[in-house]
């Protein structure tokens, strides 16, 4: 007598549980879709605003920070001598010459070979 009662309360319990969530209101509404449509459409639309706008402000920064442009002396032995203190290196069959700053500059370091 009790099996048999607690498996009619067990049965009603999951038939009340099955029917309170097939009663549940339907959320996606056919009425609601266009508005929904509209609203993502606008929302589309304000995101691609705001990329050409942020773009146009990339291309401005980038235009405004150009690198500084040096232009060195080249020395030549054809040209002169290149000034006093300086040494003379090779990088990749290219010369080039390490040159004080200052006119007592301390003595450059012996070269290591």
């Amino acid at each position: 007598m009790k099996r048999t009662l607690a498996l009619i309360a067990l049965g009603g319990a999951l038939i009340i549980g099955i029917s309170s969530i097939g009663a549940a209101p339907a959320h996606n509404d056919a009425s609601d879709i266009p508005s929904q449509i509209k609203a993502l459409h606008d929302q589309v639309t304000l995101l691609q605003s705001r990329i050409e706008s942020l773009e146009k402000q990339v291309r401005q920064m980038t235009a405004a920070q150009e690198a500084p442009r040096i232009t060195l002396p080249r020395f030549s032995p054809e040209l002169g001598q290149p000034p006093e203190g300086s040494r003379r290196f090779e990088y990749n069959g290219m010369p080039f010459y390490v040159c004080p700053l200052q006119q007592n500059a301390p003595a450059l370091r012996p070269e290591t070979k």
